[in-house]
C-alpha cells in the first residue's frame, strides 16, 4: 500500500471511538497524526474487562503521537502551535476551539475553520448542532436504539438485542475520513481547506437508507427489508455440527431443482406451495415454514458437506463462524487484512487495497490532475465516474461519490441490475433499487456488443473512477478489465469489489450480505445471551460498508494521482469490509477475550445494556466514571459508587450481573421517558428504543437531515437516511436516481454533456 498521505499532519482533539477510528485511516495511509487527550484522559483508556483495560485504546491509537494536555499557561503554547500548523483538525466531544487554544479562539469550529482557510475542520457531534436532541449524550448502544436498527435482531416484543458489532462508531468514522479526503482532494485544487460536520447517528441512519425507503410510501407490503423486525430471529440453518448459509439466486430454480432431487425432496418441485421456491430457502430455518422440508438432510450432515454440496450446485452456503474460527480460515490468510506489530499480535490493516498503474510504457505521458475548481463548489466538483456495478455494493459508492459532486453515469445491462427484482415497489420500480441509485444518469449498454464496448471506452477516455463489482474474470472477458481500461486511459482510478477477493479457495464463490455476516464472523456477535448466533435482518449493512470503503479508496487514489498523474487499481472485498466493521471485537478477541452474544450487552462497558422501564426497554450506558456517578445519583443508588465490586469499568464489567440486578430493580418502578428525560439532563446516555414511526416526521430527525424526503417525479416522495457530511454549513443533499436506462440517448448523444445544467 503506497504511503499516500505522507505530506499532511493530522491532530485529533477527541476521545472515544469515531474520531480516533478516522484518524487510524490517515496513520495506515502514512500521515503523521497526532491525538491529544484532555488532562483527564481518554475515557476509552478505561474499557475492557479485567485482563483487556487498554487495548481498544491502544488498538485505535497505534502509530500515532500520543500527548496529554495539562494545565498551566506553559502547556498551551506548543498545543496551540500544533493545532494551528495541522492540515487535519479532527474534534469531537468536550474539546472547543476555546479549550484547545486557551481562550485565543472562542467561537465555533466553523468559525476558527474560517479564520484559518489552510486546514480541513472536521467536528463530529452526535446528534447535530440544534434540535431537541442535540444537547443528548449518546454512546453506541443508545446510536444503535435511536436508529431503531436493534429491531432486526432478536424477538418482537422482547428483551432488545444490539448489533454485536460497533455499527454507528464505524458509521461516524468512516464517514468523517470520507468527507475529511474529499476536502483535502478539494484543496489541492482550491487552496483552501473545508469546515466538515458529521452528525454520528445521521451517518448510521444514511446507511439505513434502504430500509427507510422499504417502510415509507411502498406500493405493496413485501419483502425482507419491511418484514425484518417482524420475524423470527434468524440462525442460518442447522446442521449436524452448526450453522450454514442457504441460497441459489433467483435465476437458479433448476439448481434448486437438482439440490431437492439429491437430498431427495424432489417432490417439491412440483408441489404448489414451492411455486415462490426461494422464499423456502435464503433466510434461515426458522423463519419458513415450508423450509421444514429440507431439515432431515440438513442436520444428518455437517456444516462442510452442507456447504459442498450446495456450491457444487451452483449455489451459496458458507459455516456461520466465530471470530477465533475466520481468522484461521485459509481465506482470510490469501486476502491478508492483517499488518504485522511490534507485539505478537497482528491488527487490521485498511479494508481496501491500492495499486498505482506503473507501466511506463502505458503511460506514455498520459498523466492527468484534476483542474482547480471555484472554493464554493463541491468537494468531487468535475470528477467523473462510471458505475457499471450491480445490486448493492458498487452502486452505493457511486451515489456517495456523487452525493459529494462527481458526475456518475450507472450503465446496465439489457437484462437490467438484479437489484430492480427486490421487493418492495414505489410507483412499480423497487425502492431498494431507487435508494442505491441517487446522484446519478443512467444508461442501457451491452458490453458484448463492439459498439456498446467502444462508447463506454470513449466516455472513459475523459473518466476519472471506474466502478465495477462483476465475479472474477467476467470485466477481463467483457475487455473492460483493469489492463483494458488503463490502456484507454492510464489515469483512471479502477475501482474493483469483490465478496471474498480474486484469490483463495472461495474467489469464485458468490456473495451476497447473509453470507458475508454469517462467514466474517458478525452474526457470532449477535444474540441473546448463551443463545445461537443471529443473522442481522438488515441483509444490507455489509453492502452498504463495503461500498463505504470504495469510496475512501478512491478519494484516496485521486488524492495520490493529483501528485503522480497516475491511475491506480482499488480493490475492496465484502469479507475484509465485515471484518473492519468487527475491528474493537477482534482486537479484545486477539487479547483474550472472547466474543460471542451478549443480548444488549457489550463486552468491554458496564453498564452499557438496555434495561426494562415501567413501560418499555431503556438504553443505558455509562461510557466513563463521571457519567456512574451521575447514574447513581439519579437512581438514588449513591452508595453503589463506594461499592468495590463497581469500583471501575473492569470490577464493573467483572460484576455485570449482580450489577444489572441492581439498577435494574430501580429503572422498572419508573417508565422509559422519565429515566431518558433525567439522566439526559446529567449528560448520562440514554435512549429509547424506536421504530420508523417515531422519527419518521420527529423534528430533530427532520430538521438536521437524519431522515430526507427527496421529491421523485412520477414515484412520489422516497424516503432515505440523509447524506452523512455538510460541507461549510452546508448539507449535503441527495438527488433522484435515475429510472433505468433513462438517460441513454442522451449520453450516447452527448456523452460527459449530459451534466450540463443539472446540478
Amino acid at each position: 500500500m503506497p504511503a499516500i498521505y505522507t505530506d499532511l499532519r493530522v491532530v485529533e482533539l477527541c476521545e472515544g471511538v469515531p474520531g480516533p477510528f478516522c484518524g487510524r485511516f490517515f496513520v495506515d495511509l502514512g500521515a503523521d497524526v497526532t491525538h491529544i487527550e484532555l488532562p483527564g484522559g481518554d475515557f476509552c483508556r478505561n474499557w475492557g474487562d479485567q485482563h483487556t483495560v487498554g487495548v481498544l485504546f491502544e488498538h485505535l491509537n497505534r502509530g500515532k503521537r500520543l500527548l496529554s494536555m495539562t494545565h498551566g499557561e506553559r502547556a498551551y503554547q506548543p498545543l496551540s502551535a500544533l493545532i494551528l500548523n495541522a492540515d487535519v483538525l479532527i474534534v469531537h466531544g468536550d474539546w472547543s476551539p476555546s479549550i484547545a487554544t486557551n481562550g485565543a479562539f472562542s467561537s465555533s469550529w466553523k468559525a476558527f475553520a474560517a479564520q484559518h482557510p489552510h486546514i480541513v475542520v472536521c467536528e463530529i457531534t452526535d446528534l447535530g448542532h440544534h434540535g431537541s436532541l442535540a444537547s443528548h449524550a449518546t454512546s453506541e448502544l443508545v446510536l444503535q436504539a435511536m436508529s431503531g436498527l436493534t429491531r432486526y435482531l432478536g424477538k418482537r416484543g422482547e428483551a432488545p438485542v444490539r448489533v454485536g458489532a460497533e455499527i454507528a462508531w464505524h458509521a461516524t468514522g468512516m464517514a468523517a475520513f470520507q468527507a475529511t479526503a474529499a476536502s483535502l482532494l478539494a484543496r489541492t485544487r482550491t487552496g483552501r481547506g473545508r469546515y466538515v460536520h458529521v452528525n454520528a447517528l445521521r451517518a448510521l441512519m444514511s446507511l439505513k437508507s434502504v430500509l427507510l425507503a422499504a417502510q415509507a410510501d411502498a406500493d405493496e407490503w413485501s419483502g425482507f427489508h419491511v418484514n425484518g423486525p417482524f420475524v423470527a430471529p434468524d440462525h442460518g440453518w442447522k446442521t449436524a455440527d452448526g450453522y450454514v448459509t442457504f441460497d441459489f439466486r433467483h435465476d437458479q430454480r433448476n439448481a434448486w431443482v437438482a439440490f431437492c432431487e439429491e437430498i431427495g425432496v424432489g417432490h417439491l418441485v412440483d408441489n404448489p406451495a414451492y411455486s415462490n421456491w426461494r422464499a423456502t430457502i435464503f433466510t434461515g430455518d426458522r423463519r419458513h415454514d415450508l423450509g421444514q422440508a429440507y431439515h432431515d438432510w440438513f442436520q444428518s450432515h455437517t456444516s462442510l458437506e452442507v456447504s459442498a454440496t450446495i456450491n457444487r450446485l451452483g449455489g451459496i452456503s458458507v459455516p456461520v463462524l466465530s471470530l477465533d474460527a475466520i481468522m484461521e480460515h485459509e481465506q482470510v490468510r490469501k486476502l491478508r487484512p492483517f499488518v504485522a506489530c511490534m507485539e505478537p499480535q497482528q491488527h487490521l490493516g485498511l479494508p481496501f487495497s491500492l495499486t498505482p498503474v506503473t507501466n511506463a510504457l502505458t503511460l506514455n505521458g498520459h498523466s492527468r490532475a484534476l483542474d482547480p475548481m471555484p472554493s464554493d463548489d463541491s468537494p468531487l466538483a468535475g470528477v467523473k465516474v462510471v458505475d457499471a456495478s450491480i445490486g448493492g455494493v458498487g452502486p452505493w459508492a457511486g451515489s456517495l461519490l456523487g452525493m459529494l459532486g462527481a458526475d456518475v453515469i450507472k450503465i446496465e445491462s439489457p437484462a437490467g441490475d438484479f437489484i430492480r427484482n427486490i421487493f418492495p415497489t414505489q410507483g412499480g420500480l423497487s425502492t431498494t433499487y431507487m435508494s442505491l441509485n441517487l446522484n446519478k444518469q443512467g444508461m442501457i449498454v451491452d458490453l458484448k456488443r463492439n459498439e456498446d464496448l467502444n462508447l463506454v471506452r470513449d466516455l472513459l477516455r475523459d473518466a476519472d473512477v471506474w466502478i465495477e463489482n462483476f465475479r472474477p474474470g467476467t470485466a477481463e472477458r467483457l475487455g473492460v478489465g483493469f489492463e483494458d481500461l488503463t490502456r484507454v486511459n492510464p489515469a483512471l482510478i479502477y475501482a474493483s469489489a469483490s465478496g471474498f477477493g480474486d484469490v483463495g479457495p472461495m474467489a469464485k464463490l458468490g456473495a451476497t450480505d447473509p453470507h458475508v455476516q454469517a462467514f466474517s464472523g458478525l452474526a457470532s456477535l449477535n444474540g441473546e445471551q448463551g443463545g445461537a448466533p443471529q443473522l442481522w435482518r438488515w441483509y444490507g449493512h455489509v453492502d452498504v460498508c463495503t461500498a463505504g470503503n470504495i469510496v475512501q479508496g478512491v478519494l484516496a487514489a485521486l488524492y495520490a494521482r493529483q501528485k503522480s498523474g497516475r491511475g491506480a487499481r482499488v480493490n475492496v472485498t465484502m469479507l475484509g469490509s465485515a471484518l473492519n466493521l468487527q475491528r474493537l471485537r477482534i482486537a479484545l478477541s486477539a487479547a483474550g477475550s472472547p466474543q460471542q452474544p451478549a443480548g444488549s450487552a457489550s463486552s468491554y462497558l458496564a453498564p452499557d445494556q438496555a434495561f426494562q422501564a415501567l413501560d418499555e426497554p431503556v438504553a443505558i450506558t455509562a461510557s466513563n466514571d463521571r457519567q456512574w456517578r451521575s447514574l447513581c445519583r439519579v437512581l438514588s443508588l449513591d452508595g453503589l459508587c463506594a461499592d468495590p465490586r463497581f469500583h471501575d469499568n473492569a470490577d464493573r464489567v467483572a460484576n455485570r450481573e449482580a450489577l444489572t440486578e441492581i439498577l435494574g430493580h430501580t429503572i422498572a418502578t419508573r417508565p422509559a421517558w422519565w429515566w431518558v428525560d433525567r439522566l439526559q439532563k446529567e449528560l448520562v446516555p440514554c435512549g429509547r428504543f424506536l421504530s420508523f414511526a417515531h422519527f419518521r416526521h420527529h423534528e430533530h430527525y427532520v430538521s438536521n437531515g437524519i431522515v430526507a424526503m427527496i421529491p421523485c417525479p412520477t414515484r412520489g416522495e422516497l424516503v432515505i437516511g440523509g447524506s452523512p457530511w455538510e460541507f461549510d454549513g452546508s448539507s449535503v443533499l441527495p438527488r433522484p436516481g435515475p429510472r433505468p436506462g433513462q438517460h441513454t440517448d442522451e449520453i450516447r448523444a452527448d456523452g460527459w454533456g449530459v451534466f450540463r445544467g443539472k446540478k
